[in-house]
């Protein structure tokens, strides 16, 4: 009896049984194969204390901005900036920078080592080595640093020594605060034991 054969269903056929053990064999190599893993060879960032995260939650690289109701522009950046789980609102940030843009077009950059956003006080906290550059043509540094975050309101004290193209001061405390003049919005104040030295460099 002659049998006539069907060369494409032989294929089918054979691939049939053909493929599936070829599956079961990769599967079981793979098993086979598998080696141990190496704890030292873990990707940098898997290094997490995940526990301190939770407990200290923070924001990295903060980007503020915002205008005062007289009109100037402020923005802050920062390294950190952790919340106070006791005080809603309340920040500290780490290495603040900020600068300040008025309406009459003279900006001052402030740096400090850390700050403290105070919400209910409605006032920003500078504090160690606090930096202040106008593009006025003055510099003024001093320990602590209060700036008002609705309105363009600046007190330093503390070391306080403001430096300009043409003279030198040292007192207790100085202000940045609005003058209402047109021509001369913004006024420059210095309290306490003011001393003036013209001609000193600056």
């Amino acid at each position: 009896m002659a049998v006539l054969l069907n060369p494409r269903a032989s294929t089918v056929a054979l691939l049939k049984i053909v493929l599936p053990l070829a599956a079961l064999a990769l599967l079981s190599t793979l098993f086979l194969w598998q080696g141990k893993i190496d704890p030292s060879r873990a990707l940098p960032y898997a290094d997490v204390d995940v526990d301190t995260l939770a407990r200290s939650p923070r924001m990295t690289a903060p980007d503020f901005a915002g205008v005062t109701s007289d009109g100037s522009a402020i923005s802050l950046q920062a390294d950190v900036a952790i919340p106070d789980v006791q005080v809603p609102g309340r920040l500290q940030i780490d290495a603040p920078q900020m600068r300040i843009e008025t309406p009459d077009g003279l900006s001052y950059d402030v740096s400090a080592q850390q700050a403290w956003v105070e919400p209910e006080q409605g006032v920003l906290r500078l504090g160690g080595d606090v930096e202040i550059i106008s593009s006025g043509g003055f510099d003024l540094s001093c320990q602590f640093l209060e700036a008002a975050m609705d309105r363009t309101q600046i007190v330093a004290r503390g070391d306080l020594l403001a430096r300009g193209p043409s003279a030198r001061i040292t007192a207790d405390e100085a202000r940045i605060i609005p003058a209402g003049d047109e021509s001369a919005p913004y006024l420059l104040v210095f309290k306490g034991q003011v001393k003036l030295v013209y001609g000193a460099e600056p």
